[in-house]
């Protein structure tokens, strides 16, 4: 099964400088940023990735699913936030996901299901700037951003 990378899209847009830096002018600009980014980001096709968006104050009575290449986008069915569709994700995939939300209860839920747990600051910088990131310092991590790591960096498999 290939690794899923689950994005809680408001969140990372909202965290990452460039995007929120869009978003402050147009939302649905900051979400195309956030698409842009993800489809230009090479290492990225490699995975299952999703993105999910708010959308509970619609009328919708299931999740949106659309898609941007190889990138699928979901928005929330009326009543339900990004964040509980993000843990239904997180416990149907376990250990095959990578979560990437700055929310911490979100990102405890994740972990406790054996999801790789990996902020939205973090992520970028992961999938920009891989090089900077030691292998050698990866044991000292929480397990979560371990997890994610191991999967997105390809580092040898540790004991846990």
């Amino acid at each position: 099964m290939a690794t899923q990378i689950i994005i809680d899209g408001y969140n990372f847009m909202w965290q990452a400088n460039p995007f929120r830096d869009e978003a402050i002018g147009n939302l649905e600009s900051g979400r195309n940023e956030v698409l842009k980014w993800v489809s230009q980001t090479p290492r990225l096709r490699e995975y299952d990735v999703s993105i999910v968006f708010d959308a509970h104050h619609t009328e919708a009575s299931h999740p949106t699913l659309t898609s941007h290449g190889f990138i699928r986008i979901i928005f929330s069915q009326g009543g339900q936030t990004a964040d509980d569709l993000i843990r239904e994700m997180a416990c149907q995939s376990g250990p095959a996901a990578i979560v990437v939300t700055s929310d911490k209860e979100v990102a405890r839920y994740a972990e406790r299901k054996g999801c790789g747990v990996l902020g939205s600051r973090e992520f970028q910088m992961v999938m920009d700037r891989p090089d900077e990131i030691h292998t050698d310092q990866a044991h000292k991590l929480p397990k979560g951003k371990r997890r994610a790591l191991m999967k997105l960096l390809r580092f040898p498999e540790s004991k846990e």
